[in-house]
């Protein structure tokens, strides 16, 4: 079945997120930057804390077929449940990161870190708790990159942002790269 989805794909204590191109019950195809060798076991994620093992068959020009360890119904695989078994809410796959920027919220900017982030989000440390009042910010990245959210939840000086509009896999490759490389 033919999917552009975004997933985590964990190997060897790296992760990234790669786009599904297609999927089976006994594997998936994902376009991913980084280069892996056949035989390479490798843990994929497309809704956090649903993992599925499998080892990469073929690899080419960025494309990678994985065999799952054993045959994965494609409704399970593919289902976005709001609520997961153990009662927690369902997200999109998230990389850790620690990177350094600017955050725009009440005709302020101040300095903040993103901890982690997925095409649909990011969770923010920021200087302290924003003013209760506050629902929106930007987080800047640099001139041309600005990511418009939402303020979904927040824990002291720590908040979830959903973005106005998702990140495309390209982009988030970039920023993870770029932030993962400092």
């Amino acid at each position: 079945m033919t999917v552009l989805r975004v997933a985590k794909l964990q190997s060897g204590g790296a992760e990234e997120l790669a786009v599904v191109r297609n999927v089976s019950e006994g594997g998936i195809c994902l376009f991913t930057d980084h280069e892996f060798k056949v035989g390479s076991p490798v843990s994929i994620s497309l809704i956090e804390e649903m993992d599925v093992n499998g080892r990469v068959v073929w690899a080419r020009d960025h494309f990678i077929g994985v065999e799952f360890d054993q045959d994965m119904p494609i409704e399970e695989l593919l289902a976005r449940p709001s609520v997961l078994k153990d009662g927690k809410r369902a997200r999109f796959p998230r990389l850790n990161v620690d990177a350094k920027v600017m955050v725009r919220m009440n005709n302020r900017s101040v300095a903040a870190r993103v901890r982690d982030i997925s095409h649909k989000g990011a969770k923010l440390l920021l200087p302290q708790p924003p003013d209760l009042q506050t629902q929106g910010l930007v987080i800047v990245v640099d001139d041309h990159t600005k990511l418009e959210s939402i303020i979904r939840w927040s824990q002291g000086p720590v908040v979830g942002v959903e973005f106005t509009r998702p990140v495309s896999p390209n982009l988030l490759s970039h920023l993870v790269g770029m932030w993962k490389a400092k």
